[in-house]
């Protein structure tokens, strides 16, 4: 911005407006791709996940692909599963810290606070296919952290714990960790909006609910 197409945008000062874009991941990805030795991210960039943690947490299902907006991974379950286990464990794999706990806690938080958003911006193709800008009004502030989608604020999965965060990608990919709860799901093919009841309070309801083998156990 500004954006010919977005004249009610208008030109904001970095922080003030909030905007899905799927060039920024290209440039991450360059950016990432040259940290480990590799001219942009079209070159090998299986060498860059894997010398980064993919090897270090023992990942084999998965696969890149260059995109026009950067790298797409393509993982099986049991490694989507060890990617939100990594969440849960802080960044610690056996023993060695792979990532920053205060980034991982980072990932979870609302990065997104006082930022006017903008869900249908030149670079997203329509987040949702269009449902975030139709209710834009419910989300005056989007729940996003970093690339992770969050329940800070108790609206992106109401009634669930606040502690839920997930990543979620192409064809309804979705890891989601709560640290609090201790609990990783990952799944394909689940393409859900905000809603009440979720996949998050199905997951509590039968994880902390009553326990159907014993009388009024939890």
């Amino acid at each position: 911005f500004p954006h010919a197409d977005y004249p009610d945008v208008g030109d904001p000062a970095p922080g003030e407006v909030w905007t899905y874009s799927d060039q920024n991941p290209r440039v991450l990805c360059d950016a990432l791709a040259r940290l480990y030795g590799k001219q942009d991210f079209r070159d090998n960039y299986d060498d860059v996940a894997k010398a980064a943690y993919f090897d270090a947490i023992g990942m084999r299902g998965w696969r890149t692909r260059a995109i026009q907006d950067g790298v797409r991974f393509v993982i099986d379950l049991e490694d989507m599963g060890r990617l939100g286990l990594l969440a849960l464990a802080r960044g610690n794999w056996d023993g060695q810290q792979i990532i920053p706990r205060s980034f991982v806690e980072e990932l979870e938080a609302k990065q997104t606070a006082g930022m006017r958003p903008v869900y249908n911006g030149p670079d997203d193709g329509n987040v949702g296919k269009g449902w975030w800008h139709e209710h834009r009004d419910q989300f005056p502030e989007c729940p996003y952290g970093f690339m992770t989608w969050v329940n800070s604020d108790g609206d992106l999965l109401p009634g669930a714990d606040r502690g839920w965060a997930f990543g979620a990608g192409n064809g309804g990919t979705r890891i989601m960790w709560n640290y609090k709860l201790g609990i990783v799901f990952a799944a394909v093919g689940l393409e859900e909006k905000p809603a009440n009841p979720n996949v998050a309070t199905i997951i509590e309801d039968g994880i902390l609910g009553p326990n159907p083998l014993v009388a009024n156990a939890r």
